[in-house]
């Protein structure tokens, strides 16, 4: 089984994969460390990037600066679609040979987190969709808090995701995380425990 864990912005979907983690038999893959890794100097990814958006996204020694393509594409709609247009095939088709090697070693579980399982149609690759989900001010204060940004540059982060109503419709599984880290992980292991996704180390249920 593979599930697409998503979540808007700042929700917590780091915090849910980091906790996945912990278990020793849940594989969980990035896919935002997948995508960024095919945008590394010499890649195909890398050659459309900068086709598209100009030398001004380089650095200094000629890599991508993740910052300001950010920068770039979140005040721009269009410029948005563009890189996902770039980016999203070639990074679904790595996620996927991840997943797949996973299973095949004997995984029963593979979780994929993406912000952007939906828009970019990864979606159609899982088995089920968990959505983690908190509420819009709370978002904002710890996007603001983790990226060091203003409200304004938070909100047009935020905004720029409108799968928000989409993804909790089609999720098997809402987590709400508008508390504590404490509480988000209590949600979690009782998830993954009632589901028989997480096992003690002699190999029974917990």
């Amino acid at each position: 089984m593979i599930i697409g864990l998503t979540g808007m912005i700042a929700s917590g979907k780091s915090l849910v994969s980091s906790r996945l983690r912990s278990y020793h038999n849940i594989p969980v893959i990035d896919a935002d460390a997948v995508a960024k890794s095919l945008m590394n100097k010499g890649m195909p990814v890398y050659n459309g990037v900068v086709e598209a958006f100009g030398n001004e996204i380089l650095d200094k020694n000629g890599n991508i600066d993740s910052h300001v393509l950010a920068g770039i594409v979140f005040a721009n709609e269009e410029k948005l679609t563009l890189l996902n247009s770039i980016t999203h095939p070639q990074a679904i088709k790595s996620i996927m040979s991840l997943a797949n090697e996973e299973l095949q070693k004997g995984a029963r579980v593979v979780f994929v987190e993406s912000a952007l399982l939906l828009s970019s149609g990864m979606d159609k690759y899982t088995d089920e969709i968990w959505a983690v989900v908190a509420e819009e001010d709370i978002r904002i204060k710890r996007l603001m808090e983790r990226n060091n940004v203003s409200m304004e540059d938070a909100l047009k982060r935020i905004r720029a995701q409108r799968d928000g109503d989409k993804m909790v419709a089609l999720a098997s599984c809402v987590i709400e995380n508008n508390t504590d880290i404490q509480d988000l992980y209590s949600r979690v292991d009782n998830i993954v425990f009632q589901r028989g996704f997480a096992f003690s180390d002699n190999g029974s249920n917990v």
